[in-house]
């Protein structure tokens, strides 16, 4: 059955083919053309074909000529000037140059034949004083009495495949490079959308992570991050040949959904002797939190990283006493004879990095560990120290070392005093 089809198959193409030679066009000059023809479409017959079919695809043109070749290579050169070309290059040339259709203003049109190349013999067929209905029934007369054999008809219906699959390769090219176009586009946009919003929403985890997305490939973020080693080798390396890139895109993606800072944040400094001491009638300072989404009618008057410590009494080493003798190997202690070992234990202060910010509503902790986000009336107490904070929210106590220590004191003094009132 498969081969009963195929039959038809064949059968269909040629008789749909019985008047046309498949052509590509190579070159355009003007009204100067180049096409190639596959070597098996060469013969006189075909040649006339072609040149009625030439006379109907460029029916449009005013004046036109048509150099017809059996190899493309060959079609190449008549883009150059033919008469520099090196002699075996010219002798190719040559021998690949079949027929030349020429049609001028007044549709006076014909075709010079050379089956054996350009330097040998010619025929020439002037379509003013031919008959072409007799030169289609002739030619169609060849067609029906020429048997194709097996051979001719795989190599043909292989080169329409071939012919086909460079259509749909060149469709597919137009699409990527419309693809590429369009996302072109969206990152022109993109760029401008960070240049107008640059100063409104900086520090912003959300907008970090679309500068990331952006601009990652230059190294912008590391820039921001201080990082200038990475950056300059993201910014030569197409963000690390874009593994960096998306690494990157990741962390900013988690940090922006959690409202974790990853830039260092940016603070206000203030003079010591205004870090003591704020007066009733003094304004509190107002700044731009760092990965903070303020309320409506929030003001932020304090922010800068901060640690959130954890003291736990941990093993710090060991005391061995006694006859004996103690000895490390490998990182482990052997003792021998009557010695005995005693831990010793002390405070140490686990610091987790994050950042807090006051505002005139609450105060928030944003980390890894310790993090709170509490109202400004929720707070119990709070313990002053050199260098930090200690929160009690009732049976919760934080304790936050921050370099402003006295400023946030102070300023949470006034906010607390002012929600007592």
């Amino acid at each position: 059955m498969k081969k009963i089809f195929g039959m038809l198959f064949c059968i269909i193409f040629l008789c749909s083919n019985v008047f046309t030679v498949d052509y590509t066009v190579t070159g355009k000059q003007g009204s100067l053309y180049s096409i190639v023809i596959s070597p098996e479409d060469k013969t006189e017959e075909n040649l006339k074909r072609l040149a009625l079919q030439l006379e109907k695809d460029y029916s449009r043109e005013i004046s036109v000529l048509i150099r017809v070749y059996d190899d493309s290579e060959a079609s190449k050169y008549a883009a150059t000037n033919i008469y520099i070309l090196a002699k075996e290059k010219r002798e190719f040339y040559d021998n690949h140059f079949i027929a030349e259709y020429w049609r001028d203003p007044a549709k006076h049109h014909k075709i010079t034949i050379m089956l054996n190349g350009a330097n040998g013999q010619k025929s020439t067929i002037d379509f003013k004083t031919t008959n072409i209905k007799d030169l289609e029934k002739e030619l169609e007369s060849t067609t029906v009495t020429t048997e194709m054999s097996q051979e001719e008809n795989a190599k043909k219906m292989e080169k329409d495949s071939s012919q086909k699959s460079v259509y749909k390769q060149t469709s597919t090219d137009e699409a990527i490079g419309k693809t590429i176009t369009f996302i072109f586009f969206l990152w022109i946009i993109g760029f401008v959308t960070i240049l107008v919003f640059w100063r409104k929403f900086h520090y912003k985890p959300w907008f970090e992570f679309f500068v990331a997305i952006i601009m990652g490939g230059f190294g912008i973020q590391k820039f921001r991050e201080k990082k200038i080693g990475l950056g300059i080798l993201f910014l030569f390396t197409a963000g690390g040949f874009f593994i960096g890139w998306f690494i990157d895109v990741i962390r900013y993606f988690i940090a922006s959904i959690s409202n974790k800072p990853i830039l260092p944040v940016h603070t206000v400094d203030i003079k010591k002797e205004e870090m003591l001491v704020l007066d009733k009638n003094q304004e509190l300072p107002i700044i731009e939190p760092s990965g903070l989404i303020l309320q409506s009618k929030e003001i932020c008057h304090f922010s800068e990283n901060a640690n959130h410590v954890e003291v736990k009494n941990v093993v710090v080493g060991r005391k061995t006493s006694g006859g004996g003798r103690s000895t490390r190997i490998f990182g482990v202690r052997i003792s021998a004879g009557g010695a005995y070992s005693q831990s010793i234990r002390d405070n140490v202060a686990i610091k987790t990095p994050g950042t807090f910010s006051i505002t005139n509503k609450r105060v928030v902790f944003s980390g890894m560990k310790g993090a709170f986000n509490k109202k400004i009336e929720e707070i119990t107490s709070i313990t002053a120290y050199d260098d930090g904070i200690g929160f009690q929210f009732n049976e919760k106590h934080f304790l936050i070392e921050m370099r402003n220590a006295k400023l946030a004191q102070a300023i949470l003094n006034r906010l607390l005093s002012t929600v007592s009132d």
